[in-house]
């Protein structure tokens, strides 16, 4: 197929030639694909044209670069995922391709196991979530537990190495504040159960929180090493919804967090007695979020949803900063450049002096922790290890911030 393909090219099944001009741009979009840089073989193309890119995909582009030489051996006929902008032209056979950044390839693993998203609803506790199919459910009169899937053993590893897990537990409070009371008095008698159940959150700051598409008000803890508590009030019961990081790696701890943080967002209550306690593998579809249920028992959220449409990105990559000791997680097609006071966060490029991204983080910025967001824009603040992080952009990246502060973990000594 391949040689196919080249072979058309080299036929001349193209209008545009070194000397026409380009017209005016269709499209341009930025776009990730992993392929293999070829020779042009004689094809005449537009002058900026050096290389041909065949995708995995046996799809092919017009490339060039003005950062990489693409004959180099570390490039040249070799898989790689390039990253950069891609134009459509009306007089140019095939997109153009400016390739910006080469990493390599991601390994393929043929033995993996595809994964899933399965929707779960519990009729005994009331609530609905969904959570990747390779983590493992089990349940007791108490919680329900969610275990992350067993890493492969390294070589000389012996016995088992525990697990990052999520927990939905119904407390034996009983909870006296209601919807009708503020805020902060309902929050007061919260912390107050927790700090006398959970010796281990006494010492640390909490704040408030919402949690899934309903705004369930919560109250937010998160540990030095790692762990992420939301109690969140139903009546006069009171639900614990939290994430325990065990594994000793720190890679996974992003991926998990990742995982949980995902859960938070669709976590729902639903009435008692609904849902069969079973799960629903959903195979390449978003998962379907139940009908709000109108049920007098639930808690209304005080403050109301913002109304943009969030922003979602389906993978995640890891930052760590050695001059500022901390790990964070970010979209995986996004650049970042760091400076004294934080980090800017960008689809493109970021140009040096620049003070301004999608999403700006600032260290110390004074402001209190939690959200706070207008029409137009958000901003997300927490405090990990006695420093705080805060993240501002426009509205419909509240999530995608919310996410980012989340996975934040001090590397200090």
């Amino acid at each position: 197929m391949k040689k196919l393909v080249l072979t058309l090219l080299a036929m001349g099944l193209f209008s545009a030639c070194s000397s026409d001009k380009l017209d005016e741009a269709l499209t341009r979009n930025y776009e990730t694909y992993v392929g293999e840089f070829k020779s042009l073989g004689g094809i005449e193309v537009q002058d900026v044209v050096t290389h041909l890119f065949e995708t995995e995909d046996v799809e092919i582009l017009y490339a060039y670069s003005d950062r990489y030489d693409l004959d180099s051996e570390e490039y040249f006929g070799i898989e790689v995922e390039a990253y950069g902008v891609v134009t459509t032209y009306d007089n140019l056979e095939k997109p153009l391709f400016e390739v910006k950044r080469i990493t390599d390839a991601p390994e393929k693993d043929d033995t993996a196991v595809e994964v899933t998203t399965v929707s779960y609803q519990d009729p005994d506790f009331g609530f609905s979530m969904s959570y990747p199919s390779n983590w493992t459910l089990t349940s007791n009169p108490t919680s329900v537990i969610l275990e992350a899937p067993v890493k492969v053993e390294e070589e000389g590893q012996t016995g088992l190495s525990p697990v990052d897990s999520i927990v939905v537990a119904r407390t034996d409070a009983t909870l006296v504040k209601t919807s009708e009371d503020t805020q902060e008095d309902r929050a007061t008698e919260i912390r107050a159960y927790v700090v006398a159940e959970y010796s281990e959150l006494a010492t640390i700051q909490s704040e408030l929180a919402y949690a899934g598409p309903d705004r369930l008000f919560s109250v937010h803890y998160k540990t030095d090493d790692g762990d992420t508590l939301y109690f969140i009030p139903r009546a006069d019961e009171l639900f614990e919804l939290s994430y325990y990081h065990e594994s000793s790696s720190d890679s996974e701890r992003l991926d998990n967090s990742n995982t949980f943080s995902s859960l938070v967002s669709g976590f729902r209550f639903t009435p008692y007695g609904e849902g069969e306690g079973v799960t629903e593998e959903v195979a390449d579809e978003p998962v379907v979020e139940e009908p709000v249920v109108e049920e007098p028992v639930v808690d209304e959220p005080e403050v109301s949803a913002p109304d943009t449409e969030q922003a979602t990105f389906s993978s995640y990559r890891d930052l760590e900063s050695v001059p500022f000791e901390f790990k964070m997680s970010y979209p995986g097609l996004w650049y970042y450049s760091g400076s004294s006071t934080g980090y800017i966060f960008d689809i493109a490029p970021i140009e040096d002096g620049a003070t301004t991204g999608i999403v700006t983080m600032t260290f110390n910025s004074g402001a209190s922790v939690g959200t706070t967001r207008t029409a137009e824009s958000a901003t997300v603040t927490v405090e990990v290890d006695g420093r705080t992080y805060t993240f501002t952009g426009t509205a419909d990246y509240e999530s995608v911030m919310q996410t980012m502060a989340d996975s934040i973990a001090s590397t200090k000594e």
